[in-house]
């Protein structure tokens, strides 16, 4: 569609095995048809483009970090050359412009039902796209809206019925795992996508993805800080939770109303993932700790405010935290002091009781006196 608008056309280049972006250049000669000689590619091509009103659309440029200034050089040699270019995070050039584009399942939901739906039929598996809507929504909701996960479960009806995916996507990368694919490596399973975007990280931001595996629920800044600030200075915490947003490794359900309300949301197959990582972390002992403390005493809190009558202020702690107090509540058992463990499982369970948890407060009694 793009290509009508340019006199000379439009190009897709797709770059996920270029190494460096030194060869950039010749990747780009090649998907154009010049023959490369004794004349270096990026000089060949900044010649053939001058005058050309053209588009370049570039896909999968998260890795190539250094290629922002070649980026430029082009765009300033061929004045109408316009550029597109698919990446993770920005590429931080003078002259880009950033366009997010949110999961699929949140800016086209019908698009993700049909996509769904159209990779069921690839896979030798009819659906009904109206007649199955809620449970392929369902399922779309249980993989983040992300398009290439969408399509992998759907290549898995096969074997799983539709009605039971939602509930077998628990454990989205054995799910989603071996789906043959054409292509590049990194797509043919949501292992493969999570791995080559963790490849990219700097090293003290794949460990705060695996250390930060520990929250079962979307986290504040406030909560990293005092868990993952355990192990890890709290300027990297800061300035890695934003890395790991850039690069889609975390996402967000910020409150445009209120930025305190803001939370950090790690899918279930990057967790999945990154607790495996988290597990060969010397650290990771030390992080748990320090997350039962930090929930027990937010657990604590809530029951101060119940007991004071501030039952806003309480249902606020339930609602944000009640499955880490529960994580926090079996590390005490385990490691805790008996008594201490056992006072707090009378706190949260009146705390779950009064706000409606009544069977989640009769079982957490239970397993306290067993």
């Amino acid at each position: 569609q793009a290509q009508d608008h340019f006199a000379d056309g439009a190009c897709f280049v797709l770059l996920g095995d270029v190494q460096r972006a030194s060869l950039l250049a010749e990747r780009v000669c090649q998907a154009l048809g010049l023959a490369t000689s004794a004349q270096p590619a990026d000089e060949l091509l900044m010649s053939a483009l001058a005058s050309q009103h053209r588009l370049l659309v570039l896909d999968r440029c998260e890795h190539l970090t250094d290629a922002a200034p070649l980026l430029t050089k082009w765009l300033q040699a061929a004045p109408k050359l316009r550029i597109v270019a698919t990446s993770q995070c920005a590429l931080r050039s003078r002259a880009e412009r950033v366009y997010e584009l949110p999961p699929l399942l949140a800016r086209a939901p019908q698009a993700a039902v049909e996509l769904f739906a159209s990779a069921a039929r690839l896979a030798g598996v009819e659906v009904d796209a109206r007649f199955d809507e809620a449970a392929i929504r369902s399922v779309c909701e249980r993989v983040g809206g992300n398009a290439l996960a969408i399509e992998l479960a759907a290549a898995q009806l096969a074997k799983v019925p539709l009605v039971a995916m939602a509930a077998a996507l628990q454990a989205p990368l054995r799910m989603l795992a071996g789906v043959p694919a054409d292509g590049e490596v990194q797509h043919t399973s949501l292992q493969a996508t999570i791995a080559w975007s963790v490849s990219l990280l700097t090293p003290i931001d794949a460990r705060l993805l695996g250390l930060a595996s520990v929250f079962a629920m979307p986290f504040s800044a406030e909560d990293a800080q005092h868990v993952l600030g355990s192990v890890i200075d709290q300027a990297s915490v800061q300035q890695g939770l934003r890395n790991l947003l850039e690069r889609h490794l975390l996402s967000s359900n910020a409150d445009p109303s209120d930025a305190s309300l803001k939370r950090f949301v790690m899918s279930d197959g990057v967790r999945e993932f990154s607790r495996a990582r988290a597990a060969a972390d010397a650290d990771g002992p030390r992080v748990e700790a320090a997350h039962a403390q930090h929930f027990n005493a937010l657990a604590l809190r809530a029951s101060e405010c119940l007991h004071k009558g501030q039952l806003a202020q309480a249902r606020s702690v339930f609602v944000a935290a009640t499955a880490e107090i529960d994580i926090a509540l079996r590390w005490m058992r385990e490691y805790g002091d008996v008594e201490v463990y056992l006072d707090r499982c009378w706190q949260h369970g009146k705390v779950q009781w009064l706000f409606g948890a009544t069977r989640a407060s009769i079982e957490l009694l239970r397993d306290a006196v067993a």
